[in-house]
């Protein structure tokens, strides 16, 4: 997905609110990286994996929006990991049934977005954009995730 894209959307979801989309991309562009790292090495270049360790290590802890919120958004954080493991153990199990369920997990950090309009502008707000954030995000058919 287009960065720039990705920010305008992001932008208006979130209405222009910094902290909580620079905690999103921070979030979207570490957790790329560590997927192409596992599913295609050779694409995750050294400046790659430098840009995310300072993101996570030095950026992400200093996001004001996730300081504050952080008791809220750390379990979500973890339950996307443990949703994407899970999705990359279900790929491999080869079924159209586990296969289906791994396409649907594997993008459950679409979720930090909604949190981030809960805690924004409530729970009503997060109901009316839900779609819509995970229309944009899970932009990829099902038949192009398995290749057919």
């Amino acid at each position: 997905m287009d960065p720039r894209e990705q920010r305008v959307f992001l932008k208006k979801i979130l209405r222009d609110h910094a902290d909580s989309i620079a905690l999103c991309e921070i979030l979207f562009g570490a957790s790329q990286v560590w997927d192409d790292l596992v599913d295609e090495p050779q694409k995750a270049t050294k400046g790659d994996v430098n840009e995310t360790m300072l993101m996570l290590l030095s950026d992400l802890p200093s996001n004001s929006f996730y300081r504050e919120h952080i008791v809220y958004l750390q379990p979500i954080v973890e339950m996307a990991i443990v949703d994407w493991l899970t999705a990359n153990s279900l790929e491999l199990h080869g079924s159209d049934e586990a296969l289906h369920l791994s396409f649907v997990l594997r993008d459950s950090l679409t979720y930090i977005v909604l949190a981030c309009a809960r805690i924004l502008f409530g729970v009503r707000y997060a109901i009316a954009v839900g779609a819509e954030v995970r229309t944009f995000f899970h932009d990829e058919t099902f038949n192009e995730y398995v290749g057919r």
